[in-house]
């Protein structure tokens, strides 16, 4: 893609898919905190855990998610 397009209008698509991406992990993370504090009682039935460190992967996922897109976007030769 990045053949076909413009540089200008390259970098402002992948500065636009960035942001949305950055919204995405946001709001998966609040709402997968809250799952994890919704399940923090029950236990998983075969391996005894509690369910909130399985369902933990959700916030730490998007978190990581979240940290590259900001690198991204930050990163001093722009979006490529």
């Amino acid at each position: 893609m990045k053949e076909n397009l413009p540089r200008g209008l390259f970098k402002v698509a992948t500065l636009v898919s960035d942001v949305l991406c950055s919204i995405f992990a946001v709001i998966a993370i609040i709402y997968g905190v809250k799952l994890c504090l919704l399940n923090a009682g029950q236990v998983s039935p075969a391996l005894r855990i509690s369910l909130s460190i399985i369902y933990g992967a959700i916030p730490v996922g998007c978190l990581l998610f979240l940290l590259f897109a900001v690198e991204s976007i930050l990163s001093p030769s722009g979006p490529e």
